[in-house]
């Protein structure tokens, strides 16, 4: 509320009336039934408040008695507010321009590094360094914008941004300060557990299975239009290379990234070549315990704990590997080698 004292002490002096300020309930302040954004100002009984923002839980407000204020005084103080960005309308309309312009960044395939206008920038009220998270429906339906609002909001501290971009999904962006990182874990630990938690409370209240993808901190004026192309193709990527998970980041996934990028054709002539050496279908035990021997970075001992084996058997199916395909992935080179046949071998089946 400090933000505000100066502005408060400004209209007190110029129109000699005592202005304070205070927070209202949010779920209490009336709103334009057809845009569906408040009021900028709202009298109750004797009292006349004026919108400043709104956040999560309340409405910053400037409050007055109503009969200290003429009509003309009243316009006054909206021209005012308004000169400093206190236009719920505006922010309603910022909104709106935003979600135009990643839909057309979307509808076009526009990778180009774009600033916001500095217009929507301003009448966003976004701080300068934010994180960026883009959720996505499993299914066709679009997300409900009223209720993700709610939901995100109930569960984010401090400022935050809803857009939902039509059939696209939607974009959450967080202050900075909103993520409670840890002191014992990394940043990017942080944010995939905080993306997690969203990811998890939005199917408990919407019912709706949805995937997750986030970025750390970014310029929200001269990043964020690139950021959330960029964070939609990294969800759409980790759909397509691993289907049962939910989270997707960006720092994960380059590899994936770079093999979407080589021709259909040629990929499916280089599986099909090579293919049928490394990869049987049928032996599924094999094909599991190669996925956990990559995903411990190839770590002997913690490849058997996670299959629940004993040590003796993890290399017994190493070797029987080596000698069926002449492949040893305790080799770097082949390992490299055989984790990225198998990522094109499930692209070849997806697009199949």
């Amino acid at each position: 509320m400090m933000k505000w004292e100066t502005l408060r002490e400004r209209l007190s002096r110029t129109l000699h009336t005592p202005f304070t300020l205070e927070r209202f309930p949010k779920a209490e302040w009336p709103r334009m039934k057809t845009e569906k954004v408040p009021l900028r100002s709202y009298v109750d009984g004797t009292k006349l408040y004026f919108w400043l923002s709104e956040m999560e839980t309340h409405m910053e407000v400037l409050v007055t008695e109503v009969n200290q204020l003429s009509d003309r005084e009243q316009e006054l103080v909206f021209w005012i507010l308004q000169e400093n960005g206190c236009s719920p309308q505006s922010s309603h309309s910022a909104v709106s321009q935003l979600t135009q312009l990643l839909t057309q960044q979307f509808q076009n395939g526009d990778r180009a590094e774009k600033s916001i206008p500095k217009e929507i920038y301003k009448a966003l009220h976004l701080p300068q360094m934010a994180i960026p998270i883009w959720i996505q429906p499993r299914s066709e339906l679009s997300l409900n914008q009223d209720e993700l609002q709610r939901i995100l909001e109930s569960f984010i501290e401090g400022k935050s941004l809803v857009a939902n971009v039509a059939s696209y999904g939607c974009l959450l962006v967080v202050a900075v300060d909103a993520l409670d990182l840890d002191a014992d874990e990394s940043e990017r630990i942080s944010l995939m557990n905080f993306s997690s938690a969203i990811q998890g409370m939005l199917v408990s209240e919407l019912g709706v299975e949805v995937d997750v993808s986030a970025q750390l901190p970014i310029l929200v004026e001269s990043q964020l239009l690139s950021s959330v192309y960029a964070l939609r193709q990294t969800l759409l990527v980790g759909r397509q290379f691993y289907p049962q998970s939910f989270i997707h980041m960006p720092w994960d996934l380059h590899v994936e990234h770079l093999l979407t990028q080589i021709p259909q054709s040629f990929v499916d002539e280089f599986v099909k070549s090579l293919g049928e050496y490394v990869s049987n279908e049928e032996d599924e035990e094999m094909q599991v315990t190669i996925a956990a021997f990559f995903a411990t970075n190839c770590n002997v001992s913690e490849t058997a704990k996670r299959l629940f084996i004993h040590r003796n058997t993890l290399l017994y199916r190493l070797d029987r590997f080596k000698q069926e395909t002449g492949y040893d992935i305790r080799n770097f080179q082949d390992a490299v080698f055989i984790r990225i046949l198998m990522l094109l071998d499930k692209v070849t089946k997806t697009n199949s």
